[in-house]
């Protein structure tokens, strides 16, 4: 995870000032349809953890925010 953060960090160091990062999870573990199978809910948002595919969903949530957050504590 250190070594991700690191990644994540250089890269948005490299962004020009004003710059936009774009990007999201994929929103298939996230919609009403799925609730059966990954258990999220208003109460329960990371689901059911047990679920591999919840598991990766909430992961690469966790990268796009660092990336968000990485790019938009810049001090230019």
């Amino acid at each position: 995870m250190f070594v991700i953060c690191l990644l994540l960090g250089y890269w948005a160091s490299c962004l020009q000032a004003g710059a936009h990062v774009v990007g999201g999870p994929p929103c298939s573990s996230w919609v009403w349809l799925s609730r059966g199978s990954t258990k999220r809910c208003r109460l329960r948002p990371q689901g059911c953890k047990r679920h591999p595919g919840v598991r990766k969903s909430n992961k690469l949530a966790r990268r796009l925010l660092y990336l968000h957050l990485a790019s938009t504590n810049r001090n230019d």
